[in-house]
């Protein structure tokens, strides 16, 4: 993704994760960090979004990497408990969001 700064691209991804229902948990504005929930139904969908500065151009683009997780409650505990998702679950758990991060870099063209 074109960028020059870590917190403006930042800021960006936020708005682009709001667009789909995610909401900001934990930002680290200068590690470049988002982490974001979002609820769904009697689970919550987890994603870590994280920048580091591209290779070959450094202070004028970011890669972006993303973990996700679901995160459920079971019978009997208090505290939730990552479930492991099929590809397919997890495509459409998450998808709209990778996409939607994708079409925003691909909006902020090269520089």
């Amino acid at each position: 993704m074109a960028g020059t700064q870590v917190r403006p691209t930042l800021e960006a991804l936020i708005a682009v994760i709001g667009q789909v229902g995610f909401a900001p948990d934990a930002i680290d504005w200068e590690g470049g960090q988002i982490d974001a929930s979002k609820q769904t139904g009697q689970s919550t969908d987890r994603v870590v979004i994280w920048l580091e500065w591209h290779l070959t151009k450094p202070a004028e683009r970011f890669n972006i990497y993303m973990e996700t997780g679901r995160y459920e409650k079971f019978f009997g505990g208090v505290e939730l408990k990552r479930v492991v998702l099929t590809e397919s679950e997890e495509r459409q758990a998450f998808g709209a969001l990778r996409q939607t991060l994708i079409a925003e870099a691909i909006k902020r063209g090269t520089l």
